[in-house]
């Protein structure tokens, strides 16, 4: 039916809802991936080392989670192949990609919250997530959605100001 085949064109590419916006990585899996000395450490406001139970509830690891949440978020939006309910599947059940994905991301702007430069361990890390992210903008990297991996790459890939802004930033 073509006009059905028009709405599932329109969902895809409609703009995601702010309220959708959730991490793919929590404060206990970024726990797991990061050492919980440094990241209480880079987290806190005084200097006092945010404790590891602290770092489940603190709100600046969270904030780094959501803000790196967004930036996949923004790539999957613009490869134009996934909807709405495709990222609140993902968000979900995140495989491990995402995963890794948000908590290096996140790791990067925990750095840059504390005005430090990335150490070069860290820094081939974010490197990595940042090629990640774009091959995930250009539809190089499909998600394990079913109906995305199913349609195949994108034909086309439209640059948006906010994918500008973040490639200039990185």
């Amino acid at each position: 039916n073509h006009r059905a085949a028009q709405g599932h064109r329109h969902q895809r590419k409609r703009r995601l809802s702010v309220g959708h916006l959730m991490a793919y990585c929590t404060p206990a899996k970024m726990k797991e991936r990061y050492d919980v000395r440094l990241l209480g450490d880079l987290v806190t406001d005084s200097d006092v080392q945010v404790t590891p139970t602290g770092l489940l509830t603190d709100p600046n690891l969270q904030a780094a989670l959501d803000d790196a949440a967004a930036m996949i978020d923004d790539a999957l939006h613009q490869a134009n192949r996934y909807t709405t309910a495709d990222l609140a599947t993902l968000a979900a059940a995140p495989d491990f990609t995402l995963i890794r994905l948000n908590a290096d991301l996140a790791m990067g702007l925990v750095y840059d919250r504390r005005g430090m430069g990335t150490p070069e361990g860290h820094r081939r890390r974010m490197d990595d997530a940042n090629d990640l992210l774009e091959d995930i903008r250009v539809g190089k990297k499909v998600l394990p959605v079913a109906a995305v991996e199913a349609a195949g790459l994108p034909e086309e890939f439209q640059p948006t100001t906010a994918s500008r802004y973040i490639a200039q930033s990185m």
